[in-house]
């Protein structure tokens, strides 16, 4: 039996997402949860290199190049791709930082969606979090603006306690 979320896997959540191709430019998001991954649209057809820093609660960083041009030339682009996955964490608070370190070429981050496992059992137990001022954008689990509403979706027949959130 095969189950589905109605969402066409070959565009992006409510065909919305974020991108950036500028070294420097960072994101927070503050979750409740046991684990979390990023993921977005990798674009194979453009030039170049780009080069991301993941850090959840200033843990030591991940940092991942992405190397674009190289893909066989009948897949232009990615869906769902991950770009980065932590599922060790211990069922808590915690915050994903995500930094753009370097970008050469035409290369662009093309953020769709962060998916967490929370640590709380009802949508009414989930922490509000606050912005801790600090530069880089601040998105939350408790926030929305129209440069990040946050969407929940339960697949009840992934996991009952599976909560994905998806950026529009």
């Amino acid at each position: 039996m095969i189950f589905t979320t109605g969402l066409d896997p070959a565009n992006p959540s409510g065909n919305g997402t974020h991108t950036s191709s500028t070294a420097g430019d960072s994101f927070k998001f503050q979750f409740a949860g046991s684990s979390i991954s990023v993921n977005g649209i990798q674009p194979w057809q453009t030039s170049g290199n780009m080069t991301v820093a993941f850090s959840v609660d200033d843990e030591p960083t991940t940092t991942q190049t992405f190397p674009r041009g190289n893909h066989v030339s009948y897949v232009t682009t990615t869906t769902n791709y991950a770009f980065f996955e932590d599922d060790s964490l211990s069922s808590g608070n915690h915050t994903l930082t995500v930094n753009i370190i370097e970008v050469n070429g035409n290369s662009s981050m093309i953020v769709d969606c962060l998916t967490y496992i929370p640590s709380f059992s009802t949508l009414a137990s989930k922490p509000h979090f606050t912005n801790s001022g600090s530069s880089s954008t601040v998105l939350s689990t408790s926030t929305a603006s129209s440069a990040a509403k946050l969407l929940f979706l339960l697949l009840f027949p992934l996991r009952t306690d599976q909560t994905i959130q998806r950026l529009l």
